[in-house]
């Protein structure tokens, strides 16, 4: 195999995205477990609910604790990923050289945050721009 070793850090950075869905869904089912299977809050406490109330026993508040903390940090890492994207694809959408240059730091730093897909992109530009590193 002759390819490009990727250090874990960079799949982390590419695969931003899914990481922060999948800690807010994970933060969301574990919110509505703790509380549905809960005999203090326990609307729903049959079948599924009651069985897992039952197996988590007293660790059902740590559960609880953990799913508001994942959910939040998940959603915050979300909004910020699409935050960074679009400034970004508002930064490098410029047909002129002399506005590119002007944004060019900011415009690398955020293809840095954002992963080699956007790094690809600033390639692109700069090639199309005709700009040399």
């Amino acid at each position: 195999m002759t390819g490009k070793k990727i250090s874990l850090k960079q799949r982390a950075k590419d695969n931003r995205l899914w990481i922060a869905l999948a800690t807010s869904i994970i933060g969301a089912a574990g919110l509505f477990f703790s509380i549905c299977g809960d005999p203090v809050f326990g609307v729903w406490n049959v079948g599924i609910m009651k069985d897992f109330a039952h197996m988590v026993g007293d660790w059902n508040w740590w559960i609880f604790l953990l799913s508001i903390i994942a959910a939040i940090a998940g959603a915050g890492y979300f909004i910020d990923f699409l935050r960074k994207k679009s400034e970004f694809m508002e930064l490098i959408d410029t047909s002129s050289k002399k506005a590119y240059l002007e944004k060019q730091e900011d415009i690398e730093m955020l293809a840095w945050k954002l992963g080699t897909s956007f790094e690809a992109l600033v390639d692109e530009k700069m090639a199309q721009l005709r700009i040399k590193r």
